[in-house]
């Protein structure tokens, strides 16, 4: 078991202010869940132009928690529900700033979605693999917590 403690820090700055922390409505600061359970992570070196598998439910059965970083920009990251489409599997992508944090608080995804919300059946995240676009290899970190 590992005790995990998620937390985001921004800071905007401007000529007439700094404002500190992530804030939601009336200025209170948003503080995620701590998360007590089993923890997968995993480092990856990503050549240019190729591709990893970070996760899947082999690893770890679902998840709680996922945050994926890359040191270089142009690694994309892919996030796929029901990958065996026994329900409609799904596919959505993201780029990754370098060495800005993806995370997701939960693992919950619609499976055979239909657009507008119109229908689909809720599932799971179930594979996450990353591309790397760029001209120069990245380490890409994943860290999955249930």
């Amino acid at each position: 078991m590992a005790y995990v403690r998620a937390y985001v820090t921004i800071v905007v700055e401007d000529a007439q202010r700094k404002l500190h922390g992530l804030v939601g409505a009336l200025g209170v600061p948003i503080v995620g869940p701590s998360i007590t359970g089993t923890m997968y992570r995993t480092q990856a070196s990503v050549a240019a132009g190729a591709k990893a598998t970070l996760y899947t439910t082999d690893n770890l059965a679902d998840f709680d928690l996922l945050v994926v970083t890359s040191t270089a920009a142009g690694v994309f990251v892919e996030l796929t529900t029901d990958p065996d489409n026994s329900v409609g599997d799904e596919v959505f992508t993201v780029e990754l700033a370098a060495n800005v944090p993806l995370i997701l608080g939960s693992k919950r995804s619609y499976a055979n979605y239909t657009a507008d919300f119109g229908g689909g059946t809720i599932d799971a995240i179930q594979r996450v693999r990353v591309k790397n676009t760029g001209t120069t290899a990245a380490t890409v970190e994943l860290v999955a917590v249930t």
